[in-house]
């Protein structure tokens, strides 16, 4: 899915991220995503066009949960990637609010 570059620039700007080319590349990228993604997943796809720091895609993310464009989940259901060591998880906000509202009609009213 293309997705204009003066409206992800509009994204960064509402929660005062300083636009970079990188920034912008990783929110193409997350765009993509429908469902959960893991950072490993976002650097994988950023790999195959060209060679990206991990740590720095890593922040990016953080930047972004920071600001309120993702949310980083930590569900019960998650896989460890070392004892006691989570992997992290995000999700678009707005899909983490569908998924809640979407639980929250499933429950039965007694």
């Amino acid at each position: 899915m293309k997705i204009h570059k003066e409206f992800l620039e509009t994204m960064l700007y509402r929660r005062s991220i300083p636009v970079t080319p990188l920034r912008l590349r990783v929110l193409q990228c997350i765009f993509e995503y429908t469902e959960y993604f893991t950072a490993e997943q976002v650097i994988g796809n950023l790999n195959k066009t060209e060679k990206v720091d991990t740590a720095h895609v890593s922040n990016i993310l953080t930047q972004f949960n920071r600001s309120g464009l993702i949310t980083r989940v930590e569900d019960e259901e998650m896989n460890m990637r070392r004892p006691g060591r989570k992997i992290k998880k995000y999700i678009w906000l707005h899909q983490y609010i569908r998924r809640i509202t979407q639980r929250a009609s499933y429950v039965p009213i007694n």
